[in-house]
């Protein structure tokens, strides 16, 4: 009969050693990581501003949305009215004395009409009941701050149609007004 021999000198050198990472190792890979961390972090401040600037206008877009929904539904005039200072401030859909919806603040968005650049004025705007404007046509401009540096300015146009149907497009990064 054969006797085997099995060699096990490699399992007793190996035996005091505990698993894990040296310091050198975590070192270096933090150093890595910070790197990439540093690198990616400016053009994810920009995909968020450009969010921003969308979830706002998308807000816009809603509401307009349901304010000719209501008058048609209604069969009467229904207003989307912006809070004092401004569409930035927030606004409020409302038919008669009844309030449908309320909008808060929008904190470092300017929200504007195309007659004004200024982000504190603001009209009125109210569907009739056959779903068109009873005011005059309105567009809005929705933008990052004015303060915000002209190469980093996120805007977005909406239109408002002659059936009153709204629309969304995007200006583009550094552009102004619609």
């Amino acid at each position: 009969m054969q006797k085997h021999i099995i060699f096990t000198g490699w399992l007793k050198c190996n035996q005091n050693r505990v698993g894990g990472f040296t310091l050198i190792e975590l070192l270096i890979t933090i150093t890595i990581a910070g790197i990439l961390a540093a690198t990616a972090a400016p053009s994810f401040r920009g995909f968020i501003t450009s969010q921003r600037v969308k979830t706002a206008s998308f807000d816009v877009m809603a509401s307009l949305t349901q304010t000719r929904s209501e008058a048609i539904k209604r069969n009467a005039d229904v207003s989307m009215v912006p809070a004092s200072g401004g569409w930035s401030n927030g606004w409020t859909i409302v038919s008669g004395a009844t309030i449908l919806r309320s909008q808060e603040a929008y904190a470092g968005r300017c929200i504007t009409e195309s007659t004004s650049s200024d982000c504190s004025t603001a009209n009125t705007i109210t569907f009739g009941g056959n779903g068109r404007l009873t005011t005059a046509a309105t567009a809005f401009t929705i933008g990052t701050s004015p303060l915000t540096a002209a190469a980093d300015r996120v805007t977005r146009c909406i239109n408002i149609s002659l059936s009153g149907q709204p629309s969304s497009k995007l200006k583009g990064v550094g552009a102004g007004t619609c």
